[in-house]
């Protein structure tokens, strides 16, 4: 299959081999190789005329072959284009001026019969011109361009049958960018004393840098200078004096943002030492007043403190002025002071020492003294709020208000607990406060007591199951302190209970049950303060022995017309009887019923047989063993008179 290239100029010519069983041809076309397939057409015949085409764009031709059973696969693609003018050059060519900082637009007008455009560009108008590439629009980006730097561009109109001539030049160029906010600035810490040196890192596209300063990190900034190299000496600086610098990089098109700062000083003369250092003696309770001579220079101070003239020194402080007040001194302890003077070169030499101390003051009275009042069972306790400055409390006790107060003992916090105590005795308690050796007066009095313990409920109590037939032991582990127990007792585990006993010991025997009856038992553990709450609860009960075998029994002899009735005595601890019988003494028992009282009337049986019965007398704990045998027998009625036949001729 084959497309014309060029060799019309209103339409594409295909044609394509005969193909065998074939009745038309199915004509497709598509923009690319492997774009969308457009059906355009069919054909009997072995060619097909395109005149669809726009002259000069190429398209790609593909063939189907059909019959009734269908069509085939798509043949293999060719070009083809209709022939045009070669295009005109482009008219208004034009490029960028600085508009974009990394790349140049190119943009020109629509050429009649143009597919494509090439885009020229050299480094000067007469210069080797290079393709830079080849677009289906009107504009091309050049991102190949270096900022400020001038460029030539021509575009050529293309189409299937070729290109026309290049257009008229434009030139133009990316802009330089702003440059990058300088980094690595830093400035000399007192490597002059008339001078700071501040320096930095370079910065791309920036031909110039401007220069601040501030008196803080976050102050007003004031230019200083602008500097083609990334050094600056500022030479206004103070000595001593503390300046933050900060750097803008600069070029044609702007300049940055601030860089961070740092900051510089020239190097400041070392103070003095101090002189006419003095500290207070005992003039303050809660201080240690230092003061000294000012030094010329210095910008602060630093306070040392020793336990002794010559020893150890710690810093405990920094003064900007010639005061410092020691509020840690420990009251009633003699220090001794020392200064250095400072600047931001350093500090002086250590000054000569002074001794001060802090006066012991007299501890306010303890308020809130409070003694519990049967709180605990071992002691008394007794609390007050802390007073400030008192480092201990003495705790004095009496048996009465107005008695004589005895020192009982020490405590370094709000509170103290007297366990020399008789259970139920009233106490009364008074605190002082004391820092060393200064006491407080006596606070306010308070009285207390220790009471009673509330007891525990007694632990693992048990009820005993089945063990005696005529009572219920029930025991559970002692409970300290307890004066007696109390046993109570309940038909369930949640029902009501009753008291049924009080004992010394931990066992109680319960006489007064039912055997077989199970019961609920519980206890309180009691003293003089009162009982605990009820123990967990334990079930228990009697066994219920088996009955005795049933006595007497008597089986009727003919008494009753089809019926036989049995009767025998009432048998102890029995609460139901079973009753079995047979046709002989010897044959197996037959179970034929199960009733509460002892007789009982057997209808289900003939006339003049005799008839073998048994009995069990029962209860909850099981069935005794069978009674002493016994036969009987009923009568027949016939015509009105009973008729007595003797059973031994009765087959």
């Amino acid at each position: 299959m084959t497309a014309s290239d060029g060799v019309y100029s209103d339409k594409v010519e295909i044609t394509w081999s005969a193909s065998a069983d074939v009745s038309s041809y199915e004509i497709f076309r598509a923009a690319t190789s492997n774009g969308e397939k457009v059906p355009i057409g069919s054909s009997t015949t072995l060619s097909f005329n395109d005149t669809t085409v726009v002259p000069g764009v190429p398209y790609w031709f593909f063939v189907k072959a059909c019959n009734l059973h269908g069509c085939s696969e798509f043949s293999v693609g060719d070009t083809g284009y209709a022939s045009a003018p070669i295009p005109v050059m482009p008219g208004n060519v034009s490029a960028t001026d600085g508009d974009y900082t990394d790349k140049v637009i190119v943009t020109w007008d629509a050429v009649n019969h143009a597919f494509t455009y090439q885009i020229m560009r050299s480094d000067s108008e007469t210069g080797d011109k290079t393709l830079l590439g080849e677009v289906g629009s009107l504009t091309f980006a050049d991102n190949t361009t270096y900022p400020g730097k001038t460029y030539y561009y021509w575009v050529k109109a293309c189409h299937a049958g070729g290109c026309g001539s290049l257009s008229l030049p434009d030139t133009g160029y990316a802009a330089i960018p702003v440059p990058a906010i300088p980094t690595g600035i830093s400035a000399s810490d007192g490597i002059f004393n008339d001078k700071v040196h501040v320096g930095w890192l370079t910065v791309d596209w920036a031909s110039s840098y401007q220069v601040f300063r501030a008196d803080t990190v976050s102050g007003s900034k004031t230019q200083l200078g602008t500097v083609e190299s990334a050094f600056f000496a500022d030479t206004t600086v103070v000595p001593g004096n503390i300046y933050w610098y900060f750097i803008k990089a600069c070029s044609i098109s702007g300049c940055s943002d601030f860089s961070v700062g740092d900051s510089g000083y020239a190097m400041l003369e070392t103070p003095d030492i101090p002189s006419g250092v003095s500290a207070s003696d005992g003039t303050y309770t809660d201080k240690v007043l230092v003061s000294w001579n000012v030094q010329t220079d210095a910008s602060n101070y630093q306070v040392f403190r020793a336990i002794t003239a010559t020893g150890a020194k710690t810093q405990i402080g920094t003064s900007e002025n010639t005061s410092f007040e020691d509020f840690s001194a420990v009251q009633g302890r003699t220090y001794w002071y020392f200064v250095k003077a400072c600047n931001a070169t350093g500090c002086s030499a250590i000054s000569e020492g002074d001794s001060g101390f802090a006066a012991i003051p007299v501890p306010d009275i303890p308020n809130d003294v409070a003694a519990s009042d049967g709180t605990f069972t071992d002691r008394v306790q007794i609390n007050w709020t802390q007073v400030s400055g008192a480092n201990h409390y003495q705790v004095f006790r009496a048996d009465q208000q107005n008695a004589t107060r005895n020192l009982i003992g020490t405590s370094s916090i709000g509170s103290f607990d007297d366990t020399n105590t008789i259970i139920e005795k009233i106490y009364w308690y008074w605190i002082k406060a004391c820092q060393d050796d200064v006491c407080s007066d006596f606070s306010f009095e308070d009285s207390g007591f220790a009471a009673y313990p509330v007891l525990d409920p007694p632990a693992g109590l048990r009820a005993s199951d089945g063990v005696f037939i005529d009572k219920i032991e029930i025991a559970w582990n002692s409970v300290f302190d307890t004066e007696q127990y109390k046993v109570y007792r309940s038909d369930s585990e949640n029902g009501s209970k009753i008291e049924i006993a009080t004992t010394t010991d931990t066992v109680f025997l319960d006489l007064n049950i039912e055997p077989g009856v199970t019961y609920w038992y519980f206890a309180k553990a009691c003293n003089l303060a009162g009982c605990s709450e009820f123990s967990f609860g334990d079930s228990g009960y009697a066994t219920l022995l088996i009955p005795e075998r049933p006595e007497n029994l008597e089986a009727s002899d003919g008494t009753f017309v089809n019926a036989i009735k049995l009767r025998w005595s009432s048998t102890p601890r029995a609460t139901n009887y079973e009753i079995y019988r047979a046709l002989s003494n010897t044959e197996a028992k037959l179970k034929i019923a199960e009733i509460e009282k002892p007789e009982y009337l057997d209808t289900d049986v003939e006339g003049l047989i005799k008839y073998w019965y048994w009995v069990k007398a029962c209860n909850a704990s099981g069935c005794s063993i069978f009674s002493e045998p016994d036969d009987g027998f009923a009568t027949i009625e016939t015509h009105g008179y009973t008729i007595w036949i003797p059973l031994m001729m009765k087959k």
